[in-house]
């Protein structure tokens, strides 16, 4: 099979790469730029803001962000599956529903965000705040989260079964009653801590 071939059977796959796959320009603002059902899976994308972007019905999947930033970005029915973030923020007050699933957050910011029908299974999360985030019928089954900082949540709409926190810190957070014998190193945190932390049903 010639290279070629092999190529456009990847694409039949939809293992596509944009044009331009790695897009690295230290600075640059994209500003209500429309990427809505582009194919840009298994890009590269670092150093750079969208702001007020139409990302809705695109996949991304498999593609790595670094110091990027999502500002008021339309973010819906996105595929984000088995992306990377590292130091990246996602700051919007429009709501979103998109799939996550086996992606890695490292020293990500959630400001403000809006979750609804998101899904997360899988996900690892290490070093992330997630600060006045609003996260309701998703779920983070399976998800990981090490030395992350939750403030200002409710997150008694979602399922967080088989979630595991690994020396979290919270303020101003309400933990689901139900979920909490099934929420790995849950019981061991609120035995110790002396974080602002509510439970309830």
């Amino acid at each position: 099979m010639q290279k070629k071939d092999i190529l456009q059977r990847l694409n039949d796959l939809g293992y596509v790469r944009a044009e331009n796959s790695i897009l690295s320009v230290p600075g640059k603002t994209f500003y209500k730029e429309s990427y809505k059902a582009k194919m840009l899976n298994h890009t590269i994308i670092e150093h750079v803001r969208f702001v007020e972007c139409d990302f809705d019905e695109a996949s991304i999947t498999g593609s790595i962000f670094r110091h990027c930033s999502f500002i008021n970005c339309s973010l819906d029915q996105v595929d984000f599956e088995f992306c990377e973030f590292y130091s990246c923020i996602f700051e919007s007050n429009i709501p979103f529903g998109s799939s996550f699933n086996e992606s890695s957050f490292v020293e990500t910011e959630f400001l403000d965000v809006n979750f609804r029908s998101c899904t997360f299974t899988g996900a690892f999360f290490q070093a992330c705040l997630l600060n006045r985030v609003q996260i309701a019928v998703s779920t983070m089954e399976n998800s990981r989260f090490r030395q992350c900082n939750f403030k200002n949540m409710d997150l008694r709409l979602l399922n967080m079964d088989y979630v595991e926190l690994d020396h979290p810190s919270m303020e101003n957070v309400v933990l689901p009653l139900d979920q909490i014998p099934f929420m790995f190193g849950s019981l061991q945190y609120l035995k110790y801590t002396k974080d602002s932390v509510k439970i309830s049903k």
